[in-house]
């Protein structure tokens, strides 16, 4: 039995195939997804936990005016040189509301 095969035609059939199977799958993929932004609460003042305990140096938390406890990390602290903060000092703060809870950032000691 002989088979008239038209090569042309099968190099065609096969590329029109990958194409085919190519988009399917960048249609089958999933979306990413944009993560939601943290809600801004605005400046508001407070005063210091804890800062740079021997467990956790560099962090710390603040204490807000409706006593709600902030966590801060060393680079969000606005100063020059070292930045530390002390245990009872007043500062002031930017207070945002995110997925892990609240945080500040902008922070600024005031005497």
């Amino acid at each position: 039995m002989v088979v008239d095969v038209d090569h042309e035609e099968m190099q065609k059939r096969d590329h029109d195939t990958r194409l085919a199977r190519s988009s399917v799958e960048i249609t089958a993929r999933k979306p990413t997804e944009v993560p939601a932004a943290d809600e801004d609460l605005g400046i508001i003042t407070g005063i210091v936990k804890r800062f740079g305990d021997y467990a956790k140096p560099g962090y710390g938390h603040l204490i807000g005016p409706n006593k709600e406890e902030y966590f801060v990390h060393y680079t969000d602290i606005s100063s020059t040189g070292f930045k530390n903060l002390a245990s009872g000092q007043h500062v002031t703060f930017r207070a945002f509301s995110g997925k892990r809870g609240l945080y500040a950032k902008e922070v600024k000691v005031f005497s």
